[in-house]
């Protein structure tokens, strides 16, 4: 009762109230308000024992999305992103699919309420290669589904795109880890370490199942790119 009349001097309500408050065997009446602060309060109590181990919010993870736009709009509707959310983009936003800038528009929207790390996949490498590159080159991005992300943009080349939206693809990672997640968007050499492997790797390698082993760092590897009918999940590998 201490601990609790402290964290919450100008309550009236206390725990014996509660209880007499009970009309039925189990059955309590106790408001949100009160719900909510012992709640606060079973936190505290619990973050000070040895045994409790504190966990992250929850790490939202999508795979190779190209252009769909509304499946991307329901599956952000059913988790109702708040601030404390973190969003993990895999790479291979856009192309073949009809809507690569509402794709783009919702993941700039989101990066304005939560935290976002969105990861260059091949599409996006063809894409500043488009920019950078010659003739032959935005010839290649258009053969492998960027008409596509053109006819949505509504223009004849990259070039001609957004700048906010050139500026995010330009911005997009390499790779994101955490304490135990390396995510890529194709794969990595499990001997080396990250920032030791090429672009071509993490961008457009394809892994072999029978292959697969696990990275240096102990940490699993997610990835996405390489085409599978199911979730393809071998405890160091995802």
């Amino acid at each position: 009762m201490d601990l609790y009349q402290q964290k919450f001097p100008n309550d009236n309500n206390n725990l014996q109230d509660l209880f007499n408050k009970v009309n039925l065997p189990f059955r309590f009446n106790i408001s949100a308000k009160v719900i909510i602060k012992l709640s606060e309060l079973a936190k505290d109590l619990f973050s000070s024992e040895s045994n409790v181990i504190k966990i992250k919010a929850p790490l939202n993870m999508f795979g190779d999305i190209h252009g769909q736009s509304q499946m991307l709009r329901v599956l952000l509707d059913s988790i109702n992103p708040v601030s404390t959310d973190t969003f993990v983009f895999l790479g291979d936003l856009i192309n073949r699919g009809k809507d690569s800038k509402g794709v783009i528009d919702q993941v700039l929207d989101l990066k304005s309420k939560c935290k976002v790390y969105s990861i260059c996949g091949n599409h996006e490498d063809m894409l500043l290669g488009a920019f950078q590159g010659v003739k032959s080159d935005h010839d290649f991005f258009v053969k492998l589904g960027g008409f596509a992300t053109l006819q949505s943009y509504d223009v004849p080349h990259v070039r001609n795109m957004p700048r906010e939206h050139l500026l995010f693809v330009s911005d997009c990672l390499d790779y994101y880890e955490d304490d135990k997640y390396i995510f890529v968007h194709a794969g990595c050499d499990p001997h080396i370490l990250l920032k030791e492997n090429t672009s071509k790797t993490l961008r457009w390698s394809h892994f072999k199942e029978n292959e697969i082993l696990p990275h240096k760092s102990g940490k699993t590897v997610v990835c996405g790119h390489t085409v599978q009918k199911n979730i393809f999940d071998i405890g160091h590998f995802l």
